[in-house]
């Protein structure tokens, strides 16, 4: 949640080689997965349509959806695994520190937060502890509070990429540096068109999709997530094998300006 996840949408959305999903998130494997899988294929286009669509344009088609929330749900990469075991799996991540904000900013827009973010953190554990444990137990078991009040928590990508590579190869899932994609957008694509197996393009509006400007974070409160989030940091780049630079980046400022814009829905 939070981490481009609109932008990226867009970009695949415009290649030629992809027909996405009727709709962005279809939250198949959280929420809806009682529906059965009937209901999710209805998003997508038809087999025969993607086979034809290849055989006409002498190249392959893929078809795919965004839904941020997969990430974070103990139970999505298991029915993932089962339904569609051949899938690519892409993953973005954004600094942890400014994805929490970004949360709850966005809950503040849509009026389903009344306290400071402070007090949200301060808050959080008693607020989730029994509708995480609800759903780890319960696999039918949907919290909207859970989902939308874990500021700190969906910060935990260590803990949430693991599920996903105990259910998929390493080779089929690729972990993005959501900031990668609004420094050096170009680069960002070509490198996921080239995990899909897809064919180079250029021609194709890389703006940032969805913003949205707040006020910036209090400094004092930025250092104590830069502090909380190192340890949970340094064990996802060991997992992935790369370091996102997060601390180094969190360090600076980046609201000098006094507002932020950026991507408003999750990647």
């Amino acid at each position: 949640m939070k981490g481009g996840t609109s932008s990226l949408f867009s970009y695949l959305g415009q290649h030629p080689q992809v027909l996405p999903a009727s709709t962005k998130e279809v939250y198949y494997f959280d929420r809806q997965f009682a529906r059965g899988p009937g209901w999710y294929r209805a998003h997508f286009p038809l087999k025969y349509t993607l086979w034809n669509r290849s055989r006409r344009r002498g190249m392959s088609t893929l078809t795919g959806e965004a839904t941020p929330s997969y990430l974070s749900h103990p139970h999505a990469p298991r029915r993932a695994a089962e339904l569609v075991p051949e899938a690519k799996i892409l993953i973005s991540l954004r600094n942890p520190v400014d994805r929490s904000y970004s949360q709850y900013q966005n809950m503040l827009r849509e009026e389903r937060e009344h306290l400071s973010f402070e007090e949200a953190l301060e808050a959080e554990p008693e607020r989730t502890r029994l509708r995480i444990e609800a759903i780890e137990q319960d696999p039918e078991h949907n919290d909207w509070h859970y989902m939308h009040q874990a500021y700190l928590a969906r910060g935990h990508y260590e803990e949430q990429v693991a599920r996903w590579l105990k259910h998929f190869p390493k080779e089929s899932v690729l972990v993005l540096r959501s900031e990668d994609m609004f420094e050096n957008a170009q680069g960002f694509y070509a490198h996921m068109l080239d995990f899909l197996g897809l064919q180079p393009r250029t021609k194709t509006d890389l703006a940032p999709q969805n913003t949205a400007s707040y006020d910036p974070m209090p400094k004092h409160v930025r250092k104590r997530l830069i502090e909380y989030y190192e340890p949970h940091n340094r064990a996802l780049y060991e997992l992935v094998g790369r370091d996102f630079g997060w601390e180094c980046q969190a360090a600076v400022d980046h609201h000098r300006a006094g507002h932020r814009t950026e991507a408003r829905r999750p990647l």
